[in-house]
């Protein structure tokens, strides 16, 4: 069987009943999933997994089988069973990742902190420094690559483009490489003039 006929109500072909509770249920299937939910457990898990896995070591072992499992559970229900009615590009991506870059900060202080209350005076000074290692990560990914990760170049498209078809740029509207859901109305305007 399908996964969208076992994870979702439909009525089997042999038994033609039609109810308002099947239809309705149906319906439901199709709609949005709720991805804020769904990410805010991840971002919750991940943020306590991080930041206690230097008091209680085998808190990783049950959050790797949380991810495990969730990752089934999600691919099977954002992959079979709803039906997306947007596309956000991408756009949570920074939500996400500043997130995970706030667990590790956090799960070096509680390093610290833990070293700290069990006498560990001679490690502390070495330590210090170990939450400045996540912020020096994120300025340097973020200066890396928070701009390519943002937009890509129509010039760079073009050229990716004209590899593979000479004439496939010339059939797609001026604004096709840039996501929707990152498109500004003032930057619509712009790029309706732009003239190459």
């Amino acid at each position: 069987r399908r996964p969208r006929e076992i994870f979702c109500l439909h009525p089997s072909p042999s038994a033609q009943v039609e109810s308002n509770f099947l239809a309705a249920a149906a319906e439901d299937c199709l709609d949005t999933p709720p991805m804020a939910a769904d990410l805010s457990a991840l971002l919750l898990v991940l943020l306590v997994c991080v930041t206690y896995a230097s008091i209680a070591p085998l808190i990783i072992l049950a959050g790797a089988l949380f991810f495990a499992l969730r990752w089934l559970v999600l691919a099977l229900r954002y992959l079979y069973v709803h039906v997306p009615r947007f596309d956000s590009g991408g756009a949570f991506w920074y939500l996400l990742w500043n997130q995970a870059v706030l667990a590790l900060i956090l799960g070096d202080f509680t390093t610290l902190a833990a070293v700290a209350l069990r006498s560990g005076y001679a490690q502390l000074p070495f330590l210090l420094p170990l939450p400045l290692l996540p912020i020096a990560f994120s300025a340097l990914a973020n200066f890396r690559f928070a701009k390519p990760s943002q937009r890509l170049s129509l010039r760079a498209a073009r050229m990716v483009d004209a590899r593979a078809d000479p004439n496939l740029s010339e059939r797609f509207p001026l604004d096709a490489y840039w996501h929707p859901a990152l498109r500004h109305p003032a930057d619509e305007r712009d790029v309706m003039n732009f003239a190459f």
